[in-house]
């Protein structure tokens, strides 16, 4: 068995094929414990055991076999006073890599939908512009319709009221044409300028209905 002097503090450069990882080692295990727990299946080749944060413990066996062996029989025995945990190193770093990728993977999916629903926001929000920007041009249109009926009506209610103006004013002229060519002078008014031619002038009241009187009876 190595010296505790010698044995490798880097456990990143230790054959993976040997490689033991020890876990639940609370915070009062050795190096000692330790070895006295692997020894019983080979010689080991190095120890490492955690510090900050403490319990848990790497162990390098000389040989692969020794290393499955020791696995296979201290997984959840008791060392160091504590319940621990034992596996192969490969097999946690593989289940951690794992474990790394998948949540690696969890992440890009969550990056992907939230870059999908974004691209979706921007799309509903260009085709609810489109839409405002149709209704807008849709309710211009309309006004503008509305605008040149009004123009329209107005023109047609002027036309309608010069036409009404001028056929009342043709009515009036024919009216007073009729009144001034057509008419004829009252009887009353022509016995009056009878009698009148006859007297040599003057309009006496009395005379003038003693001969009206006169010609009633003719």
């Amino acid at each position: 068995m190595a010296g505790s002097g010698q044995f490798k503090a880097v456990h990143n450069e230790w054959d993976i094929a040997c490689k033991v990882w020890v876990g639940g080692l609370g915070e009062e295990g050795t190096r000692l414990e330790l070895e006295e727990s692997f020894n019983k299946f080979g010689p080991v080749k190095n120890i490492w055991l955690a510090k900050n944060p403490p319990s848990f413990a790497f162990i390098e066996m000389e040989d692969p076999r020794d290393a499955e062996d020791s696995v296979a029989a201290l997984n959840g025995k008791e060392i160091c006073g504590m319940k621990a945990h034992v596996e192969m190193a490969r097999d946690k770093d593989e289940r951690r890599k794992r474990a790394q990728d998948k949540q690696l993977r969890l992440e890009m999916d969550k990056r992907k939908m939230r870059l999908e629903d974004e691209k979706k926001g921007r799309r509903e929000g260009s085709r609810d512009g489109g839409r405002d920007r149709d209704r807008e041009e849709r309710e211009y249109r309309r006004d503008d319709r509305d605008r040149k009926d009004r123009h329209r009506d107005g023109r047609d209610d002027r036309d309608r009221y010069r036409d009404d103006r001028e056929r009342y004013r043709d009515d009036r002229e024919r009216h007073r044409d009729d009144r001034g060519g057509s008419s004829r002078r009252s009887p009353r008014r022509d016995d009056r300028d009878d009698y009148r031619d006859r007297r040599g002038g003057g309009s006496s009241r009395e005379g003038y209905q003693s001969y009206r009187r006169e010609n009633d009876r003719w």
